[in-house]
């Protein structure tokens, strides 16, 4: 892999990023790799999505709200080669489910319907929030000393912890065999976890 020099170019909406970008490329056509960004903001005159940027907008969830809550609430899904682009924006826009529902048809009209009342940017805004969420706890202490049970999917795309154990010093680590949606995929295997945990804390 032939090594470079990252070129990071910030600045405010609308004060010329795109044009200097341009001009640079244009100058030394094969000598710069240009990463594709993602903004909220709608697409210009004669931009397109994935080349210019990637536009991500709270729409395309509240437009595909039943489609999506189909999309993502999966188990069992074949492996896929990383691709370029926003996952959950593909899956808003994905016709065609992978693997098997983790819910009923009718269980899931109960998520649709409540989705498709209030939208999906109050969900949404807790992550848009994060960093000054952490701004605002910088002075509390991180460490849970209470006594807690972490149950894992063995086959979840989000990865373990590494650190669990020094934020949660008094923690018991359960894995079940699925993915993501632990206690949709495994109710009774979750429910016996939780159970035999409480039961062991109540003998000591």
């Amino acid at each position: 892999m032939r090594r470079g020099t990252l070129i990071v170019l910030a600045g405010p909406s609308g004060v010329g990023k795109g044009s200097v970008v341009e001009r640079l490329r244009s100058r030394d056509p094969g000598g710069l790799a240009y990463s594709v960004s993602v903004t909220t903001r709608p697409p210009r005159p004669g931009e397109v999505d994935g080349t210019d940027y990637r536009f991500v907008t709270d729409a395309v969830f509240d437009e595909n709200a039943a489609q999506f809550l189909r999309n993502v609430f999966r188990r069992n899904e074949p492996p896929r080669e990383p691709r370029p682009g926003m996952a959950l924006i593909d899956l808003a826009r994905a016709e065609k489910p992978l693997g098997e529902p983790v819910m009923s048809d009718r269980e899931l009209a109960v998520f649709v319907s409540a989705f498709e009342s209030t939208g999906f940017t109050g969900s949404i805004n807790w992550y848009r929030n994060l960093d000054r969420n952490w701004r605002l706890l910088a002075d509390v202490d991180p460490i849970i000393q209470q006594p807690a049970l972490m149950i894992y999917g063995d086959r979840d795309a989000v990865a373990r912890s590494e650190r669990l154990a020094e934020f949660v010093p008094d923690v018991e680590v359960v894995a079940l065999d699925c993915g993501h949606w632990i206690q949709q995929e495994k109710p009774e295997e979750t429910n016996r976890a939780i159970l035999k945990w409480l039961d062991q804390r109540d003998a000591t």
